[in-house]
């Protein structure tokens, strides 16, 4: 288990999720699914199509963002399945806040007694007192480290904790730089964690893939479009990076098939002149067929697109088979 990609659990990163099971499991990722929907079948469909696949998968049992922040549920609950038929490799999620205090986090703790369990460090100060609780949890697995609010003085009181050696540690980073759509041109570094997650004392590493950890329910017209790609750069020592097409016609938000077309016509020309910078992903064949039939999916599946062909190219990266 080295990679933990984040997903919000939007619809179209469920589907990205449950078209990629055979590959996450294959290479023994683990996705993590923060669950923003109330409705349970999308959830529920990227969750069984992990299990069918022998992969493990995390659902996190307390959101902090979307229709099911308000409380805490159950596995059962978020899945609408009853305990008995959920599979033994789906990973009851506790994220850890500001939010919360050190009672709040042990009575998720409890309530998980009987499943593999992924604490989420994710702004939470009483770093101390959580790291003692550990001892008392011994289905508390995994440590996942929100990079940009679990620090090195926090994370270190779990580098050396009593039994972290049988804990996984994780470093997820948001390496997307969010900006306007239309803001967007030619390269940028994504992560070098995928080089150097070990040399931090970590296990494994993870990120918020091509959409970033900004999470809002919906949003306005989209007045340019932009299609992300990620690269394994061979001049900065195999660490990822994103190559950004973007469409021309930015002044209004009318048209957005041809702002597509704009953006995938960019793409596609630069997998023709530089054919080993991409990893030929699923992804990549898609978008290509896309061009040909000069089709127009819809923006949330060119997002998903953008998903899939990042953890395929992850994968590759880890298993030495970029060219």
């Amino acid at each position: 288990m080295t990679y933990f990609p984040y997903f919000r659990g939007k619809q179209f990163e469920l589907i990205a999720v449950r078209e990629s099971a055979a590959i996450l499991a294959k290479n023994q990722f683990v996705p993590i699914i923060e669950p923003v929907r109330s409705d349970p079948a999308a959830l529920r469909r990227a969750v069984l199509a992990m299990s069918e696949a022998n992969g493990h998968v995390c659902v996190i049992i307390n959101p902090a963002f979307g229709q099911r922040s308000s409380k805490a549920g159950t596995l059962s609950d978020l899945l609408g399945l009853p305990e008995h038929e959920i599979g033994p490799r789906v990973i009851a999620g506790v994220l850890a806040t500001e939010y919360m205090d050190i009672a709040g986090v042990r009575n998720l703790l409890t309530s998980c007694e009987n499943r593999d369990v992924m604490v989420i460090h994710d702004g939470f100060s009483q770093g101390r007192s959580l790291a003692d609780l550990a001892p008392g949890f011994p289905n508390w697995k995994t440590d996942v480290f929100i990079e940009e609010t679990a620090g090195r003085l926090y994370r270190r009181h779990f580098m050396s904790a009593p039994h972290a050696p049988q804990r996984r540690r994780v470093l997820i980073e948001d390496g997307f730089d969010r900006k306007r759509n239309r803001d967007y041109s030619g390269v940028s570094p994504f992560t070098e964690l995928n080089v150097v997650y070990s040399d931090l004392g970590m296990d494994g590493f993870g990120d918020f893939l091509t959409v970033g950890n900004h999470y809002s329910d919906g949003g306005g017209p989209a007045y340019a479009v932009a299609i992300h790609l990620t690269f394994v750069s061979r001049d900065h020592e195999d660490s990822l990076f994103l190559e950004h097409f973007v469409s021309d016609s930015n002044d209004t938000p009318a048209d957005p098939g041809g702002k597509f077309a704009q953006a995938l016509e960019k793409l596609v020309a630069c997998i023709s002149d530089e054919p080993a910078r991409f990893v030929e992903t699923t992804a990549i064949n898609e978008f290509k067929e896309l061009y040909r039939r000069q089709h127009y999916p819809g923006l949330g599946y060119v997002k998903k697109l953008s998903m899939i062909h990042h953890m395929e190219t992850v994968a590759a990266s880890l298993n030495r088979s970029i060219p």
